[in-house]
């Protein structure tokens, strides 16, 4: 039997995702119109010389399909039980696929059908990327992903030696456990897979063109040490970054792109490495979160040594460029955790690359500019040069901050969000605080949105947090901030907690913006509290008891603090939209409810055999871990969502004992334009709210509202549509 602290701590990212061993490889199901050809005449007198010509046709075509298809070890062979499924939902399309690197007709760019595609024994954890990847003009859709039956096998293995070994075993080539993703936009057809050594947590395809082919590629950083290239218009690696200071158990997090330090063209890379997971919670002995510098190039580290947290800190915050109005550059970090206190700092970047460099104070840095005199009156570092802006008193700081000029004086200001229930706006020209929002007992994984809401001239911002401690909440608070004073002017409290950050559309109306949100178990009649106990599920179940008494235990622990199935489990993830006019009543885009699932459960833990005589139910919860993204993927002009919803439950042995996880993980494509228009997606929901929303119901009904061109909007994917933190505040 495994203990509650077994049951309540199931990582995200372990366990398996299928009942069946034998499910097939890689499957697309998509419905498409057949062409009709009208069949030719042929001459008798040619038909022996017809047949002659094709005998000798299929020859030749079948050494050219042996050549160009010889395995690409860059390519993903998948886990059998790894399937994928495309529906489209609103009609099918005819299957008229340009070649990778054609430019499409133009009768392509109209408006296409949703779609969905569902991924079992895949979760991932990664944000949503739109790039053109197959060079016709469209965005298409990049994310990671991990095959969960592998992560479950290779928590207890050592990182240093035996992943390759574990890779080998399974049949395949190093690396084998997580998967990058390249999928077309307007149909969602899958165009190529890579294998990546784990699973991917964020992404930056804005900066980087490591190959110098006039494409832009993306940088991957992920769990595990997964920190790789890709060129994402043929889905190939480009390499795996090396570097004597990294630890293999240890995570990537955003890349962020510097200047071009060596001058081979290609710019270099700082990346925060951090977060051992091997740690307990209650164990604050801890590693130095290090901040390290690649060659963009070749992902070779550079200089002798990486940028150490103080303190023995670890950390988990991505890295983020800082501007001064000069053109001085500042490196903002974070450090700390969950249970371990931290600090919001800054570094110069030319003290960054000296110290990494191993060279002197006031030695030249190439391609940098500003005269690096700011804030004076801030300690420095005798050492680094490191500047503490903000330290936490009880946890550290994990959200990266974003930048804008919220006052118009002509220096960013930043908005900076700490672990322990704090959002905070700093001066740019002072890095003083200008106010401060404080949620006491609340903690946030997500980074705040800007966006117009009320009908004032300043920046506002979405936030959430989440009530408990971590590993375990019980509710979470939406809110919205007012940029002039930190505010709450809207308040939508849930009883699930939520890990996505929010995205914002901006319109042609001054002042008047749409945040685009999640909300999970809103409604909901069950819940679990902070001790994992759920509540409210009714008296009934259809899980198969054993008249064994020796199980009792397990099955009260079960019933304690597991999800059941007819159980009247109603938890769902819904996605709305919503402006000031329809504060009290939002759009809802798209919901999802939980999904039952029946399986055979196996003698025990340890065994692989199933008992078929019995069968067992469980409910799979959806999980909303990622941030999603808008776009206009099929070139209609109109925006489209794209969005993951991931779906996990527990599987448990005959006995009750926690057996492994079931993950299914489905991307969603769908037009935004028709979703605003229909009044009936209107939903009334329980908010609080300081603003005038009765005159706010007379304006400009929001059907009536036009986005910016795709172009002109700054806040369309997670860390903003240019992937960097900044929002440029012109209006």
């Amino acid at each position: 039997m495994v203990s509650k602290k077994e049951y309540d701590r199931v990582p995200l990212v372990s366990g398996s995702v299928s009942d069946s061993d034998e499910d097939s490889g890689p499957v697309y199901n998509i419905s498409l119109r057949q062409r009709r050809h009208n069949r030719p005449y042929h001459r008798p007198f040619l038909v022996a010389g017809a047949l002659v010509i094709i005998v000798l046709l299929a020859v030749i075509a079948a050494m050219c399909y042996v050549i160009v298809n010889r395995p690409d070890p860059s390519r993903t062979t998948l886990p059998p039980s790894v399937t994928e499924n495309i529906k489209i939902t609103q009609g099918s399309t005819e299957d008229v696929t340009p070649p990778i690197g054609t430019i499409a007709p133009d009768n392509r760019r109209r408006t296409t059908p949703d779609w969905n595609v569902t991924f079992d024994a895949l979760g991932t954890e990664c944000v949503i990327r739109l790039i053109d990847i197959d060079g016709d003009g469209l965005q298409d859709i990049v994310f990671g992903a991990a095959a969960t039956a592998d992560l479950a096998n290779i928590e207890s293995l050592d990182m240093n030696a035996d992943l390759r070994k574990f890779c080998k075993a399974s049949g395949r080539t190093y690396p084998c456990i997580g998967t990058f993703i390249g999928m077309r936009g307007y149909d969602g057809k899958v165009l190529w897979k890579i294998p990546t050594r784990a699973g991917a947590l964020l992404t930056n395809c804005e900066d980087f063109n490591i190959n110098l082919d006039g494409n832009t590629d993306c940088v991957i950083g992920g769990r595990s040490a997964t920190m790789e290239a890709i060129d994402v218009r043929n889905g190939k690696r480009l390499w795996e970054a090396r570097s004597a200071f990294f630890s293999n158990t240890w995570n990537f997090y955003h890349p962020m792109a510097l200047p071009d330090f060596n001058g081979d063209g290609v710019k270099e890379i700082a990346v925060m490495h951090g977060g051992n997971p091997t740690k307990d919670s209650n164990d604050h002995d801890r590693e130095s979160g290090r901040l390290i510098m690649l060659d963009g190039r070749t992902g070779e580290g550079m200089g002798v040594r990486s940028l150490d947290m103080p303190n023995s800190k670890e950390s988990y915050q991505s890295p983020v460029m800082y501007t001064y109005s000069d053109g001085s550059q500042y490196i903002l970090l974070g450090s700390g955790g969950e249970t371990i206190p931290g600090d919001f700092m800054m570094i110069s970047l030319p003290d960054f690359y000296r110290y990494v460099m191993g060279i002197s104070k006031d030695a030249k840095v190439p391609n940098t500019r500003g005269s690096y005199d700011q804030w004076s009156h801030l300690h420095r570092h005798p050492d680094t040069g490191i500047i503490v802006l903000f330290t936490g008193v009880t946890k550290g700081v994990m959200v990266p901050p974003l930048m804008t000029d919220i006052n118009r004086d002509g220096v960013d200001d930043i908005v900076m969000s700490a672990y322990d229930g704090i959002v905070m706006l700093l001066d740019g020209k002072t890095m003083k605080s200008k106010w401060k929002a404080e949620f006491p007992g609340m903690e946030s994984y997500s980074t705040p949105a800007p966006g117009y809401f009320d009908e004032d001239d300043v920046l506002d911002f979405m936030v959430h947090w989440s009530t408990g401690a971590w590993p375990m909440y019980n509710a979470s608070q939406k809110v919205i901030l007012s940029g002039k004073d930190g505010s709450v002017i809207w308040r939508a409290g849930l009883r699930n907690f939520e890990m996505s950050s929010d995205l914002t559309i901006q319109t042609t109306e001054p002042h008047r913006d749409i945040y685009l949100y999640k909300m999970k178990g809103r409604g909901a009649h069950v819940y679990q509290d902070v001790t994992g106990e759920i509540h409210g599920v009714g008296v009934q179940r259809n899980i198969s008891i054993l008249p064994n008494n020796d199980d009792s235990m397990e099955y009260k622990d079960f019933m304690k603090y597991h999800f059941r199935c007819n159980a009247g489990v109603d938890i769902k993830s819904e996605i709305f939209m919503m402006d000031r006019s329809t504060a009290d009543t939002p759009i809802k885009i798209m919901e999802t409810p939980p999904i039952e699932y029946e399986y055979h459960p196996r003698i025990n833990w340890k065994a692989g055999v199933r008992n078929e005589s019995v069968n067992y139910c469980a409910v799979l919860i959806p999980e909303d871990r990622t941030t999603s993204a808008i776009g206009d993927v099929d070139g209609d002009g109109n925006l489209d969502l794209v969005t993951l919803i991931g779906h996990t439950g527990q599987m448990v042995d005959e006995h009750y004992s926690y057996d492994r996880m079931i993950y299914k993980t489905t991307l969603y494509k769908i037009n935004l334009s028709p979703v605003l228009q229909n009044g009936e997606f209107r939903t009334p929901i329980k908010m609080q709210t300081t603003l005038p929303l009765d005159r706010y119901h007379q304006q400009k009904d929001v059907s009536f509202l036009h986005p910016l061109p795709l172009k002109q909007q700054q806040w369309l994917s997670y860390f903003g549509t240019k992937q960097n933190g900044h929002f440029k505040n012109k209006r």
